[in-house]
């Protein structure tokens, strides 16, 4: 290194990756992962006002190139499904009613790839059973941890775009979208969760309108 110039932002030191233990990873052979080449498409609710594809897990060195950033992506398969699913979070989470009701106004973009990517698939994987990883681990782990070094081992041998994830609950995907996939991303603004609600059949807005009340009725 030449004098002047900054450490490397992608550098992970031999000090950091020694304090934590990576044995469960010993024997994973990343070659047993399956890796499926589709498009990416579903809904993505954000809050209100945010940017979608703005905030990144993984190493935050301010440069785009960073190895190891990448964009979490909580889709959902059609409108129906996405509500259904925010009303399940809510009672899971025992919600309180305020926040319920903002969680209404929750904006809501449709999520395109352009064409078929390469997706490395770990919904089903048994390394899941000694390194448990999900979004949630990702955004609470640091990326010495075991977790993120299973990231990285599978995307460095497959080379796919993004990596899929078991879904903590509801239906839907959970995938880890590597930054340099998301140029070829379609973004589409479709309105808030409330504006969403009439694209529905009446029956199935009037049972979600009837669960929130019932949860805000039970609070009260």
């Amino acid at each position: 290194m030449t004098e002047g110039s900054g450490p490397d932002p992608t550098a992970r030191s031999a000090p950091a990756r020694e304090r934590y233990d990576f044995s469960s990873l010993r024997t994973f052979d990343p070659a047993s992962v399956p890796v499926w080449h589709r498009q990416i498409k579903g809904l993505l609710s954000i809050p209100a006002g945010h940017q979608p594809l703005v905030n990144t897990l993984g190493e935050s060195c301010g440069d785009p190139s960073c190895r190891y950033r990448a964009h979490e992506l909580v889709l959902h398969p059609d409108r129906a499904k996405l509500l259904a699913n925010h009303i399940l979070v809510a009672e899971e989470l025992d919600m309180p009613p305020g926040l319920l009701i903002e969680e209404l106004h929750r904006d809501i973009y449709e999520i395109t790839s352009a064409g078929a990517i390469a997706i490395a698939d770990l919904t089903a994987h048994p390394i899941l059973y000694r390194v448990p990883l999900t979004l949630k681990a990702l955004r609470t782990r640091p990326t010495e941890s075991q977790e993120w070094e299973l990231v990285r081992i599978v995307r460095d041998y497959s080379r796919t775009q993004a990596i899929r994830l078991p879904l903590l609950r509801g239906s839907g995907e959970d995938l880890v979208l590597h930054t340099d996939a998301t140029h070829g991303l379609r973004v589409r603004y479709l309105g808030s969760l409330q504006e969403v609600l009439p694209a529905l059949g009446e029956q199935a807005a009037s049972d979600v309108v009837a669960r929130v009340v019932a949860r805000l009725l039970r609070k009260t």
